[in-house]
């Protein structure tokens, strides 16, 4: 718990040449900082999980661990440690070297949302991975420009131009909603594997732009038309929800143009649109880069 003849820190009371090692009052934050040790602190102990880099997974289980069991305070539920992000060729990051990527400078450019998309999706959470700006690039611009922003756009269009800009009163396509796999996206947040509950996600986006593919809604009237706007708008409804981890900003988007309020998993079951809700067509969600 000390180190001797270190020149800063607390000194200990029973021996002046000690001084507190750092990592115990840095430790015990994670308490003080959530009001320990009143009972309000128990409102978030013991921590469902407990994230931390793979170089200092020994302070954080081993130190922190016996600080919680010495006094008798339950310990985090999971320890899940976080890989490093290198550059490009797999070199890690190096201030002295110049080898460093500026994260703010890339959410500028880029926005916050794609930048986060983009790391959760392509590194296996918990793994080490390279980061590629070219790589930023193609994900941006096909999967949530190409994809998620132009089944949106195509959408809200649609029902501005056929229903006037409200939500058409129809029935949910049953072969579209078995697409959504959500106990597949749950398992997978789960057990942290946010790479593959992205990859689910988006399999259900483009299944949505193949619906409006195939059904080709221009060329329907009526109950036909209105099932399909109905389902399209339904759908993303579901979808803002389930990526609003991943994109908070972008589901904040979604739901001002299609008129709603942000909902949680509970409301992730088709049907649950009101028909009459007055959409309107926004911003565009993601705009490529060259």
């Amino acid at each position: 718990m000390s180190r001797i003849n270190v020149p800063w820190g607390v000194k200990l009371p029973f021996d002046k040449k000690h001084t507190g090692y750092v990592w115990i009052p840095a430790l015990i934050n994670y308490l003080s900082g959530i009001g320990y040790p009143d009972n309000k602190f128990e409102k978030y102990w013991p921590a469902d999980i407990h994230l931390i880099g793979v170089d200092i997974v020994w302070h954080h289980s081993s130190i922190f661990w016996s600080i919680l069991s010495s006094a008798g305070i339950q310990l985090p539920k999971t320890v899940f440690v976080h890989g490093f992000i290198n550059t490009d060729t797999g070199e890690k990051m190096s201030k002295s070297k110049g080898t460093v990527i500026n994260p703010v400078e890339l959410a500028d450019r880029y926005t916050a949302d794609a930048l986060r998309y983009f790391l959760l999706r392509e590194i296996p959470f918990g793994q080490d991975g390279n980061f590629s700006e070219e790589a930023l690039k193609e994900r941006l611009n096909n999967e949530l420009a190409n994809g998620l922003g132009n089944l949106v756009n195509r959408t809200v269009v649609m029902i501005e131009k056929y229903c006037s800009g409200k939500i058409p009163e129809g029935k949910v396509d049953k072969a579209l909603q078995k697409k959504l796999a959500l106990e597949k996206i749950e398992k997978h947040m789960q057990e942290l594997e946010l790479h593959h509950a992205l990859a689910e996600i988006f399999s259900f986006v483009a299944a949505c732009n193949q619906f409006i593919n195939d059904k080709e809604p221009w060329k329907l009237k009526g109950e036909e038309l209105d099932n399909v706007l109905y389902s399209l708008a339904d759908s993303i409804r579901i979808i803002s929800i389930i990526l609003s981890p991943f994109t908070p900003a972008t589901s904040e988007k979604i739901n001002k143009q299609l008129g709603v309020k942000q909902g949680c998993l509970k409301d992730c079951k088709f049907g649950l649109l009101k028909p009459g809700t007055k959409a309107k067509k926004g911003e565009v969600l993601f705009r490529k880069m060259d």
